[in-house]
C-alpha cells in the first residue's frame, strides 16, 4: 500500500521529490516506517553517517519524548 501510494503521488508530477517526501511521510505515519520498502529506506540520505532509526530517535529527542 505504500509503495504503491507514494508511486502514485510521484506520478502526478511537478514537484515530485517533495511530493515524495509528503506521501512517506503521511503514509509512513499512519502504516508505520518498516511498511516503507528496505531498500527505498536505506537509499534515504540526509546526514552523513544517520540511518533511519537515528533520525526517528533525534526527532523523538527534538520532540521531548527520546532518551
Amino acid at each position: 500500500a505504500i509503495q504503491l501510494g507514494i508511486e502514485n503521488a510521484v506520478r502526478l508530477g511537478a514537484d515530485t521529490d517533495t511530493i515524495a517526501a509528503i506521501a512517506g511521510s503521511l503514509l509512513g505515519a499512519a502504516w508505520g516506517a518498516s511498511c516503507v520498502p528496505t531498500v527505498w529506506r536505506e537509499a534515504v540520505h540526509g546526514w552523513p553517517g544517520l540511518t533511519g532509526d537515528q533520525y526517528a530517535d533525534l526527532a523523538l529527542t527534538i520532540i521531548g519524548g527520546g532518551n
